[in-house]
């Protein structure tokens, strides 16, 4: 017996529907920070605000950069806090501005300490971008003088003391990849053969009358379509690794290559009646402002002793 509800108790579900759809708990289909009653007020009221309110640059400085961290905030809680950690720094700005004292003072104070922030964060940034450059010109790539031989994996590289790891990476990838091709193209010749074998069983099958020429699947060539598409663009990759492998020398990159040999050379006979008079350390610097052929930098050249 299939049981229904009365019309009354329909009407009594759809009205409880109707009185708590609203206290539904919905996700807001646009983020709040994407909302022009959160953006107009932000931008337009407070950063602006503070920025006419505030005392000097080294205050403008630092509320620039609080705003700036604060920019890719997207939990409301957190939004919210800031904001009003901002809204009670323009309140205090607005009473030091109106003549109240204890506010001018305190505000002169942060001045003078955001100033010294202000100059710590300028030196760090120093600091940091010069230990920076002094990593990549430890580690720059030096032209040695010699050739790297073109193989199946790259072309004419001049040889380099500090390989770049980008070009190390090339080629091992390069290997990898024809050792997948290699390993495919196997693969793909099995599966000819077996399709093979059963295209001329199935011919025997025929041949014999066990079996309805109608009902025969493997006569058709679509099965060797796709495999031999595929073959040819291995193919195709081993013909560009031979291409690569007879790459011929371009006559600039010879011309870089002979003169950092000759430039080695130079100083290697530089050096010596220096080394014999034991007038030269064990501690190597670079010429500065100079840079080989390709641009790589300087070969490294010894430090004379004071």
């Amino acid at each position: 017996m299939n049981y229904s509800p009365s019309s009354t108790s329909l009407a009594l579900r759809a009205s409880i529907a109707q009185s708590l759809s609203g206290l539904r708990n919905q996700a807001p289909k646009v983020p709040f920070w994407a909302l022009a009653a959160h953006r107009v007020p932000t931008l337009w009221t407070l950063y602006r605000g503070l920025l006419r309110a505030a005392p000097g640059e080294n205050t403008r400085w630092r509320i620039r950069g609080l705003f700036q961290r604060n920019h890719h905030l997207t939990s409301p809680a957190q939004t919210r806090t800031a904001l009003e950690q901002g809204h009670r720094w323009l309140d205090y700005m607005h009473q030091a501005n109106a003549g109240d004292a204890l506010k001018q003072r305190v505000l002169s104070r942060f001045e003078r300490a955001f100033g010294e922030m202000k100059k710590r964060v300028y030196w760090r940034d120093i600091y940091r971008r010069e230990l920076e450059w002094i990593y990549k010109m430890r580690n720059r790539p030096i032209l040695t003088g010699g050739f790297m031989r073109p193989t199946l994996f790259n072309k004419l590289v001049p040889r380099m003391a500090r390989q770049p790891l980008h070009l190390s990476m090339m080629i091992r990838r390069r290997r990898l990849a024809r050792g997948r091709r290699l390993d495919e193209q196997r693969r793909l010749l099995e599966w000819k053969l077996d399709i093979l074998r059963e295209r001329q069983f199935e011919a025997r099958l025929i041949q014999s009358r066990d079996l309805d020429p109608n009902q025969a699947i493997w006569q058709s060539d679509d099965w060797f379509a796709p495999i031999n598409r595929r073959i040819a663009l291995i193919q195709t990759a081993y013909i560009n690794d031979k291409r690569r492998a007879l790459h011929i020398y371009p006559p600039h990159t010879v011309a870089q290559i002979y003169q950092a040999r000759t430039r080695r050379i130079e100083r290697k006979t530089e050096l010596n009646p220096k080394t014999r008079a034991g007038r030269v350390g064990h501690e190597m610097e670079t010429r500065p402002g100079e840079k080989d052929a390709a641009g790589w930098g300087a070969e490294p050249v010894a430090r004379e002793r004071e």
